[in-house]
């Protein structure tokens, strides 16, 4: 009796002490835009109601796109924006965080791809370098928002850039291989609007 209240009591805390780790790996597949994400997490304490947000502001981008490599899959962008966040920290100075939106579409409809890394970038900028892992079938359309492992929460851990001053534009590169095998990059610039 002893143990299991114990063990309770260590769950109770863990969970107090850490409200933002991941609580369950999710895998799932979305087949009205014909993707899997490959992996993921869920985090409870993104959805909390408690939780302050910060000031922002969603505003549109226009992006201009460069494929490189000699991949067969080849990628158009659409829907995009850009959610602008601002807060102050503890001695006044503010700081800006840009996270883009976009809906990812494989256009030549030979070949899917598996996207592995995303590095988001903006003049003066805290670069951001992490994982991106999914997968986009051939002529298949990928809402990065709804099916991206990075996009569980719009605070906590998705893609985005932090400046210390407002900026305009900001840089995405998507690193991913087709289904040869064959590496590729999609670098997308952002002009806020």
């Amino acid at each position: 009796m002893r143990f299991v209240m114990g063990a309770i009591a260590v769950s109770v805390l863990t969970a107090a002490c850490n409200p933002a780790a991941p609580s369950e790996v999710v895998t799932s597949s979305n087949t009205e835009f014909g993707n899997t994400l490959i992996s993921g997490t869920s985090n409870s304490a993104s959805a909390s109601p408690e939780r302050p947000s910060p000031p922002t502001l969603l505003r549109p981008a226009s992006t201009t796109t460069t494929q490189s490599g000699s991949a067969a899959a080849t990628f158009a962008l659409s829907n995009t924006s850009v959610t602008e966040s601002t807060s102050t920290d503890a001695v006044g100075q503010r700081h800006y965080q840009y996270y883009p939106w976009f809906v990812l579409t494989e256009t030549s409809g030979r070949s899917g791809a598996t996207l592995s890394r995303i590095q988001i970038a903006a003049e003066g900028g805290q670069p951001w370098d992490n994982c991106f892992d999914a997968r986009v079938n051939a002529g298949a359309t990928f809402d990065a928002s709804v099916e991206e492992s990075c996009y569980t929460s719009e605070y906590i851990g998705s893609p985005n850039v932090r400046t210390d001053s407002p900026v305009s534009s900001l840089t995405v590169i998507l690193t991913f291989v087709d289904d040869q095998g064959t590496p590729g990059t999609l670098t997308v610039r952002f002009s806020m609007n």
